[in-house]
């Protein structure tokens, strides 16, 4: 098994390149609240043609945003939107419900000056690292950020976390095993 990855940014490639070195990585480039599944789901569904069904699974992982349906709603609503792309190959979705900054700020031990919250789903993880961290970069700090917080503490404070984590359990990944 082999995956490929398609992510919505740079913060999401680096920290991709970092844990799972040597798995093709892609930027989708559809980011942003008000982009709808459909775009999303069409370029997803050509960048996997490209890979011509050499890896499996595909992830992608993106963020839920300001959108008003749920993390797990719009999760569903990509994958049916990309099979009706006429994608065949095995696709795993992650969304982080908000934005991947809100699985960062969910590990205690990152953050032992501060209250971690029970569940980070649905806060606006930006604005919590920039109050903790004043001089944060997503694209410089993010990547590193993330892979110092341990899963299993992402996964017990965000179901959206736990949910992509779940579906990659036959993954050979340290990091998600820690």
């Amino acid at each position: 098994m082999k995956p490929a990855f398609l992510v919505e940014g740079v913060t999401e490639q680096k920290f991709i390149q970092l844990v799972c070195g040597g798995h093709p990585v892609k930027i989708i480039n559809c980011n942003g609240s008000s982009v709808v599944v459909g775009a999303i789901a069409k370029r997803a569904a050509s960048l996997i043609r490209l890979w011509g069904g050499k890896f499996f699974p595909i992830i992608i992982v993106v963020d839920r945003e300001d959108r008003c349906e749920s993390a797990n709603d719009f999760a569903h609503g990509l994958a049916q939107a990309i099979r009706e792309e006429g994608v065949c190959d095995s696709v795993v979705i992650g969304v982080a419900d908000r934005m991947i900054e809100n699985w960062m700020v969910a590990d205690p031990l990152l953050w032992p000056d501060h209250t971690t919250p029970q569940s980070v789903d649905g806060l606006n993880g930006l604005s919590i690292l920039r109050q903790r961290l004043p001089a944060y970069n997503k694209s410089v700090d993010g990547a590193a950020l993330l892979k110092r917080s341990r899963s299993r503490e992402i996964a017990s404070r965000s179901a959206s976390f736990k949910r992509l984590k779940d579906q990659l359990e036959i993954m050979r990944c340290n990091w998600l095993r820690g």
